[in-house]
């Protein structure tokens, strides 16, 4: 392979220089890589000519028993549910295989690999194979910063090995905080909750601030998927420093269990008015007899991601007798299209995909405005699937008067992106 053909096809110079050393017949340079990579970490991350505002990012893979076919990184950088074209590469003569992505400087996410992947086709796009190759993937062995999370010992959800970290230079802060420092703790009471109107019995956890009950009613927040933030990516300590520092008021946050994944969630959290009437009907009652919370909708919020994200815009246009205020995290704005997966391609500019984007057609035409403030965001690795639907519906919202804040971030549709901003919206929703 002369070194014309390597510049043109190898985009990484460390990758490039490995492959002229070794074609050069330096026996050293293959171990002294893998030394480097142990010492600073994988993946790659190297500077664009002439573009400040990217970086290169390669990913690598040790083959150490020669028994690698193919290596895929899954979410990340790459499209979901990824491509031929996201295969990585055997750079030959080594034990080496990789995969380049030209990625903005301030990506913020997780990924996971996948090896040999039993299904030779990885663009595999409905949801089931996509699930399964979840299902299959690994940590990268390489990387320095897992993402490690506490298990739900009630959740029946597939466990999936940690996530590997990538944050690259510019990926602005978010307010997470993994413990409360030197801050008061507040409490965090567990309820099972059985509804009259679902038929059904949940677990809620209650986090109330320091201050409240002494004072004036505390601030409101109902957060939907409540188990990954009592117990998955605990946020009570978040609260802690942002209520002592006063970012927020004293608060209660009322974290709500989505039962199951497949059915239950998918039922409850796509525009549900059953769901919506046990929120506003019975939790938020039951919540106000044992804690001194707010009942103007004006200090109470509902948050939620993905499907949670779309209950939290539905709950604000509904209900706005309730919930004044919605932070809506990648909402999944395209329902109810239940082919949305295998559709993802055909989201694009123009006239709205049929039976879908309800939330945006409804917002259009109802006309009016309801005296409610929204909180929008969606990451650009999502997929047009996730893209269009939110800035339709931004769109929609300010055509009809509406207080919408909208953001599009760097990074992918998962916990590890929303956890800082969903932080950082409560508080300039409810702050001071």
């Amino acid at each position: 392979m002369s070194r014309e053909a390597l510049s043109v096809e190898i985009e990484s110079a460390r990758i490039r220089s490995l492959a002229q050393a070794v074609g050069a017949g330096d026996a050293q340079s293959l171990a002294t890589f893998w030394k480097e990579v142990e010492r600073d970490g994988a993946p790659l991350v190297e500077p664009i000519a002439g573009d400040g505002a990217a970086r290169l990012v390669t990913f690598v893979w040790r083959d150490a028993d020669g028994s690698t076919e193919r290596v895929q990184v899954l979410s990340g950088p790459a499209p979901m549910p990824g491509t031929v074209d996201d295969l990585f590469r055997h750079l030959p003569g080594t034990d080496v295989w990789y995969r380049s992505y030209r990625v903005r400087s301030d990506f913020r996410g997780t990924y996971r690999l996948v090896v040999n992947d039993p299904d030779a086709d990885p663009s595999g796009a409905d949801l089931e194979a996509l699930m399964k190759r979840f299902g299959t993937a690994v940590t990268d062995p390489h990387n320095l910063h897992p993402h490690r999370v506490p298990e739900d010992p009630e959740s029946s959800d597939p466990k999936m090995p940690p996530g590997s970290e990538l944050v690259l230079p510019d990926a602005p802060p978010g307010l997470w905080f993994p413990d409360s420092g030197d801050a008061p703790q507040g409490t965090l009471d567990l309820l099972r909750v059985e509804s009259r109107i679902l038929g059904n019995t949940r677990r809620v956890w209650v986090y109330a601030s320091p201050g409240v009950g002494s004072g004036a009613p505390a601030a409101l927040a109902v957060l939907c998927d409540g188990a990954v933030w009592a117990l998955r990516e605990p946020i009570a300590p978040t609260f802690d420093r942002l209520v002592a520092d006063g970012t927020l008021p004293p608060l209660v946050a009322v974290m709500v269990d989505a039962l199951d994944g497949e059915t239950t969630r998918m039922r409850e959290l796509g525009r549900h008015a059953p769901f919506l009437a046990f929120l506003a009907d019975e939790l938020l009652p039951l919540v106000r007899s044992r804690w001194a919370v707010t009942d103007d909708p004006a200090r109470t919020a509902i948050a939620g991601e993905s499907l949670g994200g779309l209950t939290a815009g539905y709950a604000v246009l509904e209900r706005p007798d309730v919930f004044g205020l919605a932070v809506c995290q990648s909402g999944s704005f395209w329902w109810p299209c239940e082919a949305a997966i295998r559709m993802d391609g055909d989201w694009q500019p123009g006239p709205l995909v049929e039976g879908a984007e309800v939330m945006a057609a409804t917002v259009r035409e109802a006309g009016t405005r309801q005296p409610v403030s929204l909180s929008l965001e969606v990451g650009l690795f999502e997929g047009s699937i996730m893209l269009w639907p939110n800035r339709r519906l931004r769109d929609a919202l300010l055509d009809n008067g509406y207080r919408v804040r909208y953001r599009e971030f760097a990074g992918c549709h998962e916990w590890f992106s929303w956890r800082g901003t969903l932080a950082r919206e409560l508080a300039a929703m409810l702050g001071h």
